[in-house]
């Protein structure tokens, strides 16, 4: 989500009840200012006395390699990289073993 959308969240008050079981319900206008959907996940926290309820996204163990600091370090060097030009443009397996050829040299 956009920090737009949070800070446009970050002024919103509302009240709601907790009901049997500890249940409550989001106002739908927070539901739809932060894109929430039925499933979706929330990391709860108790800070000072508040109840914080954070968005939360769960990645599936076989993805989690993409999101390490060192992956993630390579894809922000590749970003700049492609924004630069940097690139080859390799069509086929024969210019592709020619290029790692050439990184051997």
């Amino acid at each position: 989500m956009a920090n737009a959308a949070w800070k446009e969240v970050s002024n919103v008050q509302k009240f709601v009840r907790l009901r049997k079981k500890a249940q409550l319900t989001i106002p739908t206008e927070i539901v739809e200012l932060l894109h929430l959907n039925e499933g979706d996940n929330l990391n709860i926290q108790v800070e000072d006395g508040r109840i914080i309820l954070i968005p939360t996204v769960t990645i599936a163990k076989d993805q989690a390699w993409f999101w390490t600091e060192s992956w993630q370090q390579g894809e922000r060097q590749a970003e700049r990289d492609a924004e630069k030009g940097r690139l080859t443009d390799i069509s086929d397996e024969k210019e592709l073993d020619a290029f790692f050829d050439s990184l051997d040299k």
